[in-house]
C-alpha cells in the first residue's frame, strides 16, 4: 500500500524507514509513518486474538475495510484539494485548477446541507446521489448543462482516485454518463468585419490589437 508521503531522496533512510533531520518536515512524517506502523502491528494482534492465519490479504482486508467504513465525501475531496495547495506552492499545478476543484468543494458542502445536512461515506454514494447533485448545480446553482457536467466529471475523478487508493471497493459513479451541448458560437459577418476595419481608432495599442484581431479572422 502507498502512504502518500513524499520525500527526496537524499532525506530518506532506507535502513531507519524514516526522513532524516529534525525539521518540522521529517518531525510530521515520521510521526504519520509511526501511526501506520502501530496501526499495522494493532491489527496483526487483532486477527491473531481471533484466532485467524495471519496474512497479507488478511491485514490488508483488515486495513482497507475499516479504512472504507469511515470515510466521507469530503474529507477526500478536502484532502485531495489539500494535496494540489501542495502542488500549486510548488509552481507544478496551475491554481486554476485548484480554484475549479474548491469550488467543487463549495458546491457540495451546500447540497449535502441543503439535504441531510452532514457528509455521506464513501460507501454510500449511488448513482442517484451524481445525478441529484446534476440537478441542484442546474435548478439551485443556475449552472448550464456543461458547467454542472464538468462538476460532476471533477466529482468522478476525485471517486475513481479513491477506488485506485483501494479506499473504495467499486466507483458508484462509473456509468453515469455527463452530459454536454455543443454551444452555438457566433460569428461576425462581412459587414461588421467591413466596419470594424473601417473605424479609427487614435490608440496606437488598440489600433494594433484591430489589425491583429482582423488578420486572425
Amino acid at each position: 500500500m502507498a502512504t502518500h508521503r513524499h520525500v527526496e531522496p537524499y532525506l530518506w533512510s532506507a535502513s531507519g524507514g524514516k526522513v532524516k533531520g529534525k525539521s518540522d518536515d521529517a518531525f510530521e512524517t515520521n510521526g504519520a509513518l509511526d501511526e501506520i506502523r502501530k496501526k499495522v502491528y494493532d491489527y496483526k494482534e487483532l486477527i491473531l486474538s481471533q484466532n485467524r492465519e495471519l496474512t497479507v490479504n488478511a491485514l490488508r482486508k483488515k486495513w482497507f475495510s475499516e479504512d472504507q467504513n469511515n470515510r466521507t465525501l469530503l474529507s477526500v475531496i478536502r484532502s485531495s484539494n489539500m494535496d494540489l495547495e501542495k502542488l500549486v506552492a510548488k509552481d507544478i499545478c496551475k491554481k486554476s485548477i485548484l480554484v475549479k476543484y474548491k469550488t467543487n468543494e463549495k458546491h457540495l458542502l451546500d447540497y449535502l446541507m441543503a439535504n441531510n445536512g452532514c457528509d455521506i461515506l464513501l460507501n454510500d454514494l449511488s448513482y442517484e446521489f451524481a445525478d441529484s447533485f446534476q440537478y441542484y448545480l442546474q435548478a439551485e446553482k443556475g449552472l448550464s448543462i456543461n458547467s454542472s457536467g464538468k462538476m460532476i466529471k471533477n466529482l468522478k475523478k476525485v471517486i475513481r482516485d479513491c477506488v485506485d487508493k483501494n479506499l473504495m471497493e467499486r466507483d458508484p459513479f462509473w456509468n453515469y454518463k455527463v452530459k454536454h451541448i455543443d454551444p452555438k458560437i457566433p460569428f461576425l459577418t462581412m459587414e461588421e468585419l467591413q466596419a470594424s476595419e473601417k473605424k479609427e481608432i487614435t490608440i496606437k495599442r488598440l489600433d494594433t490589437i484591430q489589425d491583429i484581431f482582423l488578420f486572425a479572422y
